[in-house]
């Protein structure tokens, strides 16, 4: 198509399908019929989703990380501690027994202002504790030991699903759900190009290859050259249980992603997020014959 043609086109997709133009980009609309995209959740549908089930005055509990923290108390499992509020003492209790700790802005978003605190880069806790104290309001938590099997993946970072849950007449719905794996460094953040592949709700199960929106598709993880599809999330149904319970805390927020690590005696809830996404279940790549994940939602709409 020539430029008009697609300005054109990404006009009448905003029209028909509420897709934005990053979506018309991202999902390779230029390549695809009516029939295949109309089978995409697009940012139209998401938004209006949002605006149905999540209450804009409870959605702080999700967004600031030690209210979420505090509120998500049973499924959050480990310390943690508020910069604002801690003195030297609590920092040195807290950190004592510790490799390496994890500091999160209270308002972080894509991973963005996450950093790894490392103990022994520095010549000793005053030093960590004034570097601390220097930043913006934000939380301090200790490192996830994650699943061995999980870690055969990647080693280095928190490989975690993110699974969407809509809380619809007090039943949880688990929609849709995928494996984000780190590739280079010791965050996984699928916005700096880290790797996602779709998990069966049915039972845990990969059911994809691996990719993000280069349109690379990896069979094997690019570093440790574990398989990837087929590989069994471990306790997948621990995982729905858990999210069964949560998704109930705080009912007025009704469509939630849940970013989701496996332990070695468990899952336990990274964070929860009031916008959820679906842009990263919809890379074509990894889509059966291009079709989106529309049906998935559509007793939603």
């Amino acid at each position: 198509m020539n430029k008009i043609k697609i300005m054109i086109d990404i006009l009448y997709c905003t029209i028909r399908y509420l897709a934005s133009p990053n979506n018309y980009k991202k999902f390779k609309f230029y390549e695809l019929k009516a029939n295949k995209r109309k089978t995409y959740l697009t940012n139209g549908y998401s938004e209006n989703i949002i605006k149905k089930y999540n209450d804009n005055n409870y959605r702080d509990i999700f967004e600031d990380k030690s209210l979420f923290a505090q509120k998500f108390n049973k499924f959050f499992r480990r310390e943690w501690l508020n910069i604002k509020d801690m003195n030297y003492d609590e920092f040195k209790h807290f950190i004592s027994s510790k490799e390496k700790v994890i500091y999160k802005p209270v308002d972080s978003a894509q991973a963005n202002g996450i950093e790894v605190i490392k103990i022994n880069k520095y010549k000793d806790i005053k030093e960590i504790y004034e570097y601390l104290k220097g930043k913006a309001n934000g939380i301090l938590e200790e490192w996830i030991i994650q699943h061995e099997n999980i870690s055969k993946i990647y080693p280095k970072a928190v490989n975690c699903l993110r699974v969407i849950t809509i809380l619809e007449n007090n039943k949880c719905n688990i929609v849709s759900a995928y494996f984000a794996m780190a590739n280079a460094d010791e965050i996984a953040n699928l916005a700096t190009g880290d790797l996602v592949a779709y998990i069966d709700l049915d039972n845990g199960i990969l059911n994809t290859d691996a990719s993000n929106f280069t349109g690379k598709v990896f069979k094997e993880h690019p570093i440790s050259g574990v398989k990837i599809k087929g590989f069994q999330i471990p306790y997948w149904k621990e995982v729905c249980n858990m999210l069964e319970e949560a998704s109930k805390v705080v009912p007025e927020v009704g469509y939630v992603g849940w970013d989701i690590a496996i332990t070695p005696d468990g899952p336990l809830i990274i964070e929860g997020n009031t916008s959820p996404g679906y842009v990263y279940f919809q890379v074509p790549e990894l889509l059966n014959d291009r079709i989106g994940i529309k049906e998935n939602y559509k007793e939603f709409l």
